[in-house]
């Protein structure tokens, strides 16, 4: 660093003194005397290479490099940096400066809490739980959550957007099932024959469906009934075993496209056949 201020010192000495026989300074003498006193010539300062000088070059040449007339000798340091620290943003220590985290991507998470429901009449929405690993994530914070056709029966949207540290999106499906009727009461009108009766409802329905069997679960001599009409109140189910046990159950369905979407099934009511 010593080096360069002192180049630098020559260079506005040779500076000034181009200037000053610019400006008027007296032409060089035709003979040129051994005497060094000679008053016609013109003698550079000598400036030690480590740039420090006498305190009378100081005094004469502070003045010429500071326009403000202000003779301080410490002025020839104070244009180069004393260390890498003066580069550094101020306020801001280079060891203090990071690197954005990248974003993690939503499908590297795990989406729970997501069921089918039953219709209302209302949107209906998800109690959703979202992790990365063991971290639960926040709603509103790192993710939000948006429903499309959440209010009819048929099959509902809901879209999980990452936010914040999170990016992407996952999207997740929940079918919206009818709400159930009453099953009203069973019958054997007549030799084989079962009787259901129900209470109408056609609010988001298509039509009922009535299933019978010989044993609680379902699974013995079963047989199921389409009523397509959800104003139809009762069927009869012919040709069974006289003198038989049955259990009777209903549940409504609506048609959405090419697809029936179910309720769930009445508990189940009993009958026994006549012979």
């Amino acid at each position: 660093m010593k080096k360069y201020l002192a180049l630098l010192s020559i260079l506005v000495v040779l500076c000034m003194s181009i200037s000053m026989v610019a400006l008027g300074a007296p032409d060089a003498p035709d003979s040129v005397s051994n005497n060094n006193s000679s008053s016609n010539e013109y003698e550079l300062p000598k400036i030690p290479l480590n740039g420090s000088s006498s305190s009378e070059d100081n005094s004469n040449t502070s003045g010429n490099n500071d326009p403000s007339g202000d003779n301080n000798s410490s002025s020839n340091n104070s244009s180069l940096p004393e260390s890498d620290s003066e580069f550094e943003t101020p306020g801001v220590p280079m060891s203090d400066v990071t690197t954005a985290k990248p974003k993690v991507s939503l499908s590297k998470c795990t989406v729970s809490g997501i069921a089918n429901k039953t219709y209302t009449g209302k949107a209906l929405t998800q109690k959703i739980t979202v992790k990365y690993g063991k971290k639960t994530l926040v709603n509103k914070t790192d993710y939000t959550v948006t429903y499309k056709n959440n209010t009819k029966v048929g099959t509902a949207t809901v879209t999980i957007t990452g936010k914040g540290s999170y990016k992407d999106k996952i999207t997740k499906t929940f079918k919206i099932n009818p709400k159930n009727t009453t099953l009203s009461k069973v019958t054997s009108p007549k030799s084989k024959q079962i009787k259901a009766t129900w209470k109408k409802y056609t609010t988001q329905t298509t039509g009922y469906q009535v299933q019978i069997a010989t044993n609680a679960s379902f699974t013995k001599n079963t047989k199921t009934v389409t009523v397509s009409k959800n104003k139809t109140t009762s069927t009869v189910i012919k040709k069974l075993k006289g003198k038989k046990k049955y259990y009777v159950r209903l549940r409504t369905y609506k048609t959405v496209g090419k697809t029936k979407y179910y309720s769930s099934w009445t508990k189940a009511k009993t009958v026994t056949t006549k012979k």
